[in-house]
């Protein structure tokens, strides 16, 4: 009888808390776009303009709303705000798709291993959960275009998000300013 190998996995931790920054980086794109809705609607209460956009619980409706509004609300405003925020409604929109790969798969060891080999390779990846019809063309390296997602991904969106952030946040602000001027 042979004695047990024991294999060393690698350590889920820096993935998992890569996760857990890149949802809260999105938390702050989320936060953004609300206030530039709110810039965009002044004279309504700040707060009445943030409750009408939080009645909508996902992101993808809250920037239809915001993509919407965004022509009426911004017609007497410089044409440049309307195609900033045509800019950063679709940078907001592509991260997006990414926040909900963040939100909803799973952290994971892949590829799916067979044999022992198979197992010391596994690396630490960003995977659609198990109960997914994506999880076994993804584990097991089937037909699909869906790649799990790396470490370096994952802290790429979230450094996106910081930028993305400031960019809205300065158009939030040059729309409050302008209308200042203009009162």
């Amino acid at each position: 009888m042979s004695e047990p190998k024991f294999v060393v996995l690698p350590d889920l931790t820096p993935m998992l808390l890569a996760v857990g920054k890149g949802i809260n980086a999105w938390s702050k794109v989320e936060m953004a776009f609300g206030l530039v809705f709110a810039s965009m609607m002044d004279p309504a209460p700040r707060a009445a303009s943030l409750a009408v956009l939080d009645a909508a619980k996902n992101a993808a409706t809250k920037l239809r709303i915001i993509d919407a509004a965004a022509p009426f609300a911004l017609q007497n405003d410089d044409c440049l705000h309307l195609e900033r925020w045509r800019k950063l409604s679709k940078r907001t929109r592509n991260l997006n798709k990414r926040r909900n790969m963040l939100a909803h798969w799973e952290v994971s060891l892949w590829p799916g291993a067979k044999t022992l080999a198979q197992i010391e390779s596994m690396q630490v990846r960003l995977v659609p959960p198990m109960t997914s019809f994506e999880h076994m063309p993804v584990m097991w390296r089937g037909k699909t275009n869906l790649q799990p997602l790396t470490l370096m991904q994952i802290n790429a969106f979230s450094g996106d998000c910081v930028e993305l952030t400031q960019a809205l946040l300065m158009l939030g602000n040059d729309l409050t300013t302008s209308r200042l001027g203009k009162s």
